[in-house]
């Protein structure tokens, strides 16, 4: 499990369902489960996952991080 803090819950949603339009299933965790202010996305990488895969979850997250100012 990789979590990348993304900091207020809110743009963590956000960053969260933009994934989820482009085909990348990776949830927000938010307050309760980590501490206010340090929300995050976390994915999940196997074995089974191949170069092109992650070359486009890296894509898909600087577009992403971009457009939402993250990054």
């Amino acid at each position: 499990i990789i979590p990348i803090i993304i900091g207020p819950a809110e743009k963590t949603l956000k960053f969260s369902q933009l994934l989820y339009e482009a085909g990348i299933f990776a949830r927000a965790v938010r307050v309760p489960a980590v501490p206010l202010g340090q929300a995050r996305i976390r994915i999940s990488l196997t074995s089974q996952h191949e170069k092109k895969d992650l070359d486009q979850v890296v894509e898909k997250f600087s577009a992403i991080g971009r457009k939402l100012g993250i990054i």
